[in-house]
This record gives C-alpha cells, sequence and structure tokens, in this order.
C-alpha cells in the first residue's frame, strides 16, 4: 500500500481507494479489468438471482459507485418472481416473458427511469420495438 499511495494523495482519492479495498475480491478484479481511459463499459452479469444474497445490501452502494466512477454501466438479469433489491439503480427495465427463445413474446416494462422515447401501455412493449433489446435478444438466440 505504501508504494501506491502518496503521501500528498487528495482527501478524494484516498476515500476511494479505501472504498475499493473495501469491496469483495472478485468485484475488485473486475473492476481492475475495466479500462480506466477512454470511452465507457458495460458489463452485463446473467442470473444475479443466484449471488445476491452473498451480497449484503449495505455493499450494494460501494460497488454501484465504484462502477459509476470507472464510467461503466452495469446490467443485471434475474429469473423468478422476486426481484433482487433494486433501489439503488437508476434504471429497472423487468421483461416478463416464458424463454429466451420465445423473446418476441416477451413484453418490457420500464420501471424506473428512462424509457428511450417508448410510451408504455399498460402490458408494456415488445422487445423487438426497442433497437437495443432487439439486437441483444437476435444474438443471443443465433
Amino acid at each position: 500500500m505504501f508504494h501506491v499511495i502518496r503521501s500528498d494523495e487528495p482527501p478524494a482519492i484516498l476515500s476511494r481507494l479505501t472504498d475499493f479495498l473495501r469491496l469483495p475480491p472478485t468485484i475488485q478484479e473486475i473492476l481492475g479489468a475495466m479500462p480506466s481511459e477512454g470511452s465507457s463499459s458495460l458489463l452485463a452479469v446473467a442470473n444475479v438471482d443466484r449471488i445476491s444474497g452473498s451480497i449484503p445490501e449495505p455493499a450494494l452502494a460501494p460497488i454501484l459507485a465504484a462502477f459509476e466512477w470507472l464510467r461503466c454501466s452495469l446490467f443485471v438479469g434475474f429469473v423468478g418472481a422476486r426481484a433482487p433489491a433494486t433501489g439503488q439503480f437508476d434504471r429497472v427495465i423487468r421483461i416478463d416473458g416464458t424463454s429466451p427463445e420465445r423473446w418476441e413474446d416477451a413484453r418490457v416494462r420500464f420501471e424506473r427511469g428512462e424509457t428511450y422515447g417508448v410510451s408504455q401501455p399498460a402490458d408494456g412493449v415488445s422487445p423487438a420495438e426497442l433497437p437495443f433489446l432487439d439486437r441483444a435478444f437476435r444474438r443471443a438466440v443465433a
């Protein structure tokens, strides 16, 4: 540590480094692999329902802050009726469907955040109506 941190380091940098060192080791590795300069990044994590119980609620805010600091958008997916805690996410999009193969029959609802210019009927919209989801699902089932 004494070789990494300078004695005249600004308090804001010291705070970020301290927060980083408190993160779970796996998250530190993921963040360490992200580019620190240049364009923004995206990390998609599928089946977060399998690991959400292993991340305590108080640990979520520093994890999300670290991703934001590195300009990395974090997309998480889950399966099941009970969603993991979403209160600290800026955007929440719910996709209800029966299987990835029948993705065009699914319904998308914007629960929080931007609606990407789509007016949302009560029953939601098809993923095919949203270019970013249309591309993602077409690639996923190809």
